[in-house]
């Protein structure tokens, strides 16, 4: 009987050398996809977080201008409303909650429409341009009495 030499003469790799290359390109894919998730969270999450920070501070402005209107019967004078804000709100008002998450100062205005007067109140967004109320701007929900 005869026999073969079975002795490893392919030209193709078996075993754990020829995985590894693969496993070496698995792991830095990962790893760069790793690492454009760390640069969204700590380059982009900034920007969630203020806007976040906007709208929980315009809710807190628009529950204390209707505050102010019925304690008041009026809604505070657009040209004066930071003092009357901080006035009629006392020890608990942050000054914080005046600004968005930009730092900009909260934009408020009065419109009449017919007999009723309503407010509105917005942040002028990322870009610190006022587009009252339009583009990047973020709106409070208005509100108004007759």
């Amino acid at each position: 009987m005869e026999t073969t030499d079975v002795s490893d003469s392919s030209p193709t790799k078996s075993g754990v050398g020829g995985i590894l290359p693969s496993l070496t390109t698995l792991f830095l894919c990962v790893l760069s996809f790793l690492s454009g998730l760390g640069v969204y969270y700590f380059y982009g999450q900034p920007n969630l977080t203020a806007r976040g920070v906007t709208r929980r501070n315009l809710a807190r402005m628009g529950r204390t201008f209707d505050a102010f209107f019925e304690e008041n019967d009026r809604f505070p004078d657009p040209d004066q409303w930071q003092d009357e804000v901080r006035r009629g709100v006392g020890p608990v008002f942050v000054e914080q909650e005046l600004l968005d998450g930009w730092n900009n100062l909260l934009q408020y205005k009065l419109v009449k429409l017919g007999k009723c007067e309503v407010y509105v109140l917005y942040s002028i967004g990322l870009d610190g341009i006022d587009s009252n109320g339009a583009g990047d701007d973020m709106v409070f929900p208005v509100g108004g009495y007759d």
